[in-house]
């Protein structure tokens, strides 16, 4: 299983483009701690609003601050589970 880690030093490995496909698709870059890319099987949905429940993908993302939002995309040409954590 791969996973993807970011932290906010990382924005620059983001391109331009990738950036705006996060913003297009309501994921806001601003004041998040870091994000991680996941298999995307571990999501659910539950009325539109993705979730995961598996215990050890959730303190992976968890921050001190605990604000997770989970997003299904598309990344560098492959489907992802996004977990990204907020200040």
């Amino acid at each position: 299983m791969n996973i993807i880690y970011f932290d906010p030093y990382d924005y620059n490995e983001l391109t331009e483009e990738e950036q705006q496909y996060f913003w297009d698709n309501g994921i806001s870059l601003d004041d998040w701690n870091y994000m991680m890319l996941f298999p995307p099987e571990i999501l659910k949905e539950d009325g539109g609003i993705f979730y995961c429940d598996n215990h050890h993908f959730e303190r992976m993302i968890e921050s001190t601050y605990g604000e997770v939002e989970w997003y299904k995309i598309e990344f560098r040409g492959k489907e992802y589970a996004l977990g990204i954590s907020y200040h």
